[in-house]
């Protein structure tokens, strides 16, 4: 249980840096505060009131019968302090939950079916098998995430269902 807190607390502490690091690089005048072009790279996570850095907002409905995952918490467009508690629910899946590994990308495209799943700062990955983090940490700042599942090789599983997108706001 304390390895999963330490490994939580690096994923923090290297967000934390990247946000750092990310607002020393450009002076406030150059950093864009209209929307995000439909083709532009997914920018290091950062606290912004404006533009997430992934334009694409799409959630596939499916059949109640097929595979998928769903946000239990937050809810969609929430606003919340951090921590908060990260619950993500399944249904039909066909590989074992505790098989799957929840990725969440945070203001990053998902990955597509298939594809390897990066691991960086953007690309927060809960351990094999766990659906939950009751202490979820992000700093203030608008936030898209999109959550997608694994097998244990993390490669992003096929099917409409396998990815969610939520807008998230984190308040002080």
């Amino acid at each position: 249980m304390k390895k999963q807190y330490v490994i939580l607390l690096v994923v923090v502490v290297v967000i934390v840096g990247v946000i750092v690091l990310g607002s020393l690089g450009a002076p406030a005048s150059q950093r864009p505060n209209g929307p995000a072009p439909a083709d532009a790279t997914p920018t290091p996570i950062q606290s912004t009131r404006g533009v997430l850095a992934t334009p694409e907002k799409i959630n596939a409905e499916v059949g109640p019968d097929e595979p998928q995952i769903f946000m239990l918490e937050p809810d969609d467009g929430a606003s919340t302090s951090s921590p908060f508690y990260l619950r993500i629910g399944a249904s039909n899946f066909k590989i074992p939950l505790l098989s799957a590994i929840v990725h969440v990308n945070l203001n990053a495209p998902c990955s597509a079916a298939g594809e390897e799943i990066p691991e960086d700062a953007q690309h927060i990955s809960l351990p094999l098998g766990k659906w939950a983090v009751p202490n979820f940490t992000l700093p203030a700042g608008r936030y898209r995430l999109c959550i997608q599942v694994s097998n244990a090789q993390n490669v992003a599983l096929a099917g409409p269902g396998m990815t969610r997108i939520i807008d998230l706001e984190i308040v002080p």
